[in-house]
């Protein structure tokens, strides 16, 4: 499965080089913690909050843009003869946009490149979101385990079969056992006979 999915990674590099392969820039505009409409800081650093970047974070919806075709919009820096933006969403949010655009070319890009570039969004969207997942994990494991750490009261963890897997440090001061003495053996050994 894995060898497949390599070959499936390969072959989709390939068609997103050939079919990008004369773009003059990929831009990958994101907010840290996901663009919502009510979130107008993100739109506040975009020119008056009317460009195409806009547009894309607003509707959630891929934008095909040929200014000689639907006019002219205000654009940073030299305004490209096409512009194609989709959105990256992840669990239903839009938190960012991909673009490419072409200064040259009208016609350099069409339906099939924005099918492409959508389909290569959904694959960006889903990494940059399970990235920002494993940081939260991570952020909430180091806060359990400093809340466990520096806890007055003893804390243990024990499987189905009342072996222990583990303890805070005020469960082995307040038990008067060594923890590497401990994990592993069934809790009932440390409960005195008369009170089990």
């Amino acid at each position: 499965q894995r060898r497949h999915r390599t070959a499936l990674n390969k072959r989709m590099n390939a068609q997103v080089k050939g079919a990008l392969a004369d773009v003059d820039a990929v831009v990958l505009v994101i907010e840290a913690t996901g663009w919502r409409p009510e979130d107008e800081a993100v739109v506040q650093l975009l020119p008056e909050g009317t460009g195409l970047t806009v547009t894309v974070l607003r509707s959630g919806s891929a934008l095909l843009h040929i200014p000689e075709r639907d006019g002219a919009r205000r654009v940073l820096g030299t305004p490209p003869k096409v512009w194609l933006g989709v959105p990256l969403i992840a669990q239903g949010r839009t938190i960012g946009v991909m673009v490419v655009q072409d200064y040259e070319r009208a016609g350099a890009f069409t339906d099939r490149e924005r099918r492409m570039l959508e389909f290569v969004s959904t694959q960006v969207a889903a990494a940059i979101d399970r990235r920002k997942s494993e940081e939260e994990l991570r952020l909430a494991e180091k806060r359990n385990a400093a809340i466990i750490a520096n806890a007055p009261d003893g804390i243990v963890l024990l499987d189905r079969g009342g072996r222990v897997l583990f303890g805070s440090p005020s469960a082995w001061r307040l038990m008067g056992v060594e923890e590497a003495g401990v994990v592993g053996l069934k809790a009932i050994d440390f409960i005195h006979e008369e009170d089990r």
